[in-house]
């Protein structure tokens, strides 16, 4: 059944027509995006907001493609199931999940955001004692992760979420690069860059040591400003050889112009940052360390020790840590992007009635913007595209300009280089044939 074998799977997974997650969820606002998917709110008739992650799983159309794409998908279902149990207050709730021999739908509880945003919306200066809080529920659900047998592989402050009725408790995510302990050694370059550990980089085995490794990045990060190991030139590549020849080495010492730690985090951080993954604590161990003892408030990411008159304000470190970590992530190819976004607006539309979805009416691929540059350079601008504008080819900025108003696009403020054009597209689903809305490719600047 779909892209691969289906008795692969013992999973929560339905399999089936391409209406079956459609005609029970209307889909709403898009909550974000990378190279492998999108995720968006959805709700069924009456009940409160979920979230739904959706994934392409039949690639370019090849066989091997679509085979690995839909095996990848069951895995991730498969253990992310694993760790929620019947209900682990560490792990982001799993609802059910959906396959419909082009995408797969991944249903689950609505967070308020990631912990680091939740963080910067509750408080207008979060202290260093909210972040080791925030830490202590992180290696808590990254222990129990571990406990079922399970390396996450990509931890990241994106993959932690705040959830609960107010926001305040620390949820893990994504099991998408996850993978079982068995006994055969994991091997290979799985993850973000600066937070890989440096048995990974270096293509040796490695197991739940290399997860721990990744919190003591992400808390290096926020205390100190910078990765431990920070190129000259950034990019994945120079990042990898950096970690592998620890070269440069960590300074365990802030960058200029940030507070200096609490008392005790660069020893805690010393402690995980240790290259032997044998000599590397585990979760348990750290959780049992005075410093997280002394922080661990009950199930709450904000400590009542950040009140305190001596707390230091966190508020820039939080954000430098946000943004250095977005500096890695895989773009998403815009063209692809549009695509699923008009399929799965047609795809609801078709089986899910216009009147309730949400996602119709906000319609955030046809409404989105458009980049654009004049020949001579002396325009750019970002256009927000009210009508479907045709390909417009011209030489000088007032042209431009005038093109685009007579095709009804507004502009806006200043963007980068790129006009978009129109063609039709179809697919087929279950042997029957689905019209797409317009698709809006980007070709070179013009």
């Amino acid at each position: 059944m779909g892209c691969g074998n289906s008795t692969a799977s013992k999973s929560i997974v339905t399999f089936g027509n391409v209406a079956d997650f459609h005609r029970k969820y209307k889909l709403g606002t898009k909550l974000g995006e990378g190279a492998f998917g999108q995720v968006r709110t959805c709700h069924t008739s009456g009940d409160k907001d979920l979230a739904v992650k959706i994934l392409d799983v039949c690639g370019n159309g090849e066989a091997a493609v679509k085979e690995r794409l839909w095996q990848a998908f069951v895995d991730e279902v498969n253990l992310w199931k694993t760790c929620c149990g019947d209900g682990n207050a560490y792990v982001v709730h799993l609802a059910e999940a959906y396959e419909d021999r082009k995408f797969a739908y991944i249903v689950m509880e609505k967070c308020k955001g990631s912990v680091l945003d939740q963080f910067l919306k509750e408080s207008s200066n979060p202290s260093e004692w909210d972040i080791l809080g925030a830490f202590c529920q992180m290696f808590r659900a990254v222990q129990h992760v571990h406990s079922v047998g399970i390396v996450h592989r990509d931890i990241k402050p994106p993959n932690f979420l705040a959830g609960g009725e107010d926001g305040h408790e620390v949820k893990i995510c994504d099991f998408g690069l996850a993978a079982a302990v068995t006994s055969k050694p994991l091997k290979g370059h799985v993850g973000t860059p600066p937070f890989m550990s440096p048995e990974m980089v270096l293509m040796q085995p490695y197991d739940t040591a290399t997860d721990v490794w990744s919190l003591g990045v992400l808390a290096y990060l926020l205390f100190f400003g910078e990765f431990p190991h920070e190129p000259v030139t950034k990019s994945p590549q120079t990042m990898k050889k950096a970690i592998a020849n620890n070269s440069p080495a960590a300074r365990f010492a802030p960058i200029a112009n940030f507070p200096s730690p609490p008392p005790g985090v660069t020893e805690f951080l010393r402690m995980i940052l240790v290259r032997d993954p044998k000599l590397r604590p585990s979760c348990t161990t750290i959780l049992q360390t005075p410093l997280m003892s002394e922080t661990a408030q009950g199930d709450s990411m904000f400590s009542p020790r950040a009140r305190a008159a001596e707390s230091v304000k966190t508020r820039s470190n939080i954000r430098r840590a946000m943004t250095r970590t977005l500096d890695f992530k895989l773009k998403p190819d815009p063209t692809q992007v549009r695509n699923v976004d008009e399929i799965l607006l047609e795809l609801q539309n078709k089986w899910g009635g216009k009147e309730e979805s949400r996602f119709h009416k906000r319609r955030p691929s046809m409404e989105a913007d458009v980049d654009c540059m004049s020949d001579d350079g002396s325009f750019s601008g970002t256009a927000s595209k009210r009508s479907a504008p045709r390909s417009i080819t011209c030489n000088d900025a007032m042209t431009l300009q005038k093109s685009l108003k007579d095709e009804g696009v507004e502009i806006a403020d200043s963007g980068t280089k790129i006009l978009l054009e129109r063609r039709d597209s179809r697919i087929n689903s279950h042997g029957g044939e689905v019209n797409i809305a317009p698709e809006y490719k980007m070709p070179q600047v013009l």
